[in-house]
């Protein structure tokens, strides 16, 4: 398992040039936060008037959430609908790390078929809930099938945005780029998460922040207003 969880993080690391995806390695959320202050430290060769912005988007509920089709998808390595808005067809070749091909019988086994879930409330009532998306949030292995599962669709993205360094763990996406670029590619993610994976962003969870020096505060104000309310306006 060891061995499969870091040829998965070098897979993650390694498939796309403009998007880092952390999972299968220890202190992952250390390595995300330590490469996003990296690229954060770039913000002082950026115009004024084209300010960095970090934008970071949080999925709601992923890990229960997540299609099962895909990840499927995925594991096999061929779609078996279309992705990406038409440009994955039928048929079409799917990135998938083989090293977890040895371990397509445990999928398979735990989450080929629907479940029932069953839990009393505090009333005594019992409920029975139809359970046939996601997988078990805290689970190691299924971090990494959840990380794996995104990947390909949040990464095709991110080949549209070159202007942008994109840099994941788990859920939570961070984008870093100009205003423009940032916000762009925020709002396609958000529309390919839900068409491809049917997962929604959690707003509350997701922000945005403007990097800039030498801008007087009441620009500075005026330009955080404005990140809000485009920022804003992409989650609607």
């Amino acid at each position: 398992m060891a061995e499969s969880s870091l040829a998965v993080a070098d897979y993650l690391l390694g498939q796309y040039g403009n998007f880092l995806q952390f999972s299968g390695q220890k202190d992952v959320a250390t390595r995300c936060a330590q490469i996003v202050q990296l690229l954060l430290a770039n913000h002082v060769d950026h115009d004024v008037s084209y300010p960095l912005v970090a934008v970071q988007i949080n999925a709601s509920n992923a890990f229960c959430s997540v299609s099962r089709q895909p990840q499927f998808d995925v594991l096999a390595g061929k779609a078996s609908r279309s992705y990406d808005d038409g440009r994955v067809q039928l048929g079409d070749e799917l990135p998938r790390p083989r090293t977890l091909d040895k371990y397509w019988g445990y999928f398979w086994s735990v989450q080929g078929n629907a479940s029932t879930m069953r839990f009393s409330e505090n009333q005594g009532v019992t409920h029975h809930l139809p359970c046939s998306k996601g997988g078990q949030q805290g689970n190691g292995f299924e971090t990494i099938r959840f990380a794996v599962t995104v990947h390909p669709s949040i990464g095709r993205v991110c080949e549209r945005h070159l202007g942008c360094k994109v840099v994941g763990i788990c859920n939570d996406t961070f984008i870093l780029a100009p205003l423009s670029g940032a916000l762009s590619c925020a709002a396609e993610m958000k529309k390919i998460l839900k068409a491809d994976l049917e997962m929604d962003l959690n707003v509350p969870k997701s922000s945005s922040v403007m990097f800039s020096f030498r801008t007087p505060p009441l620009v500075s104000k005026q330009r955080d207003l404005l990140l809000s309310l485009q920022f804003v306006q992409i989650l609607r």
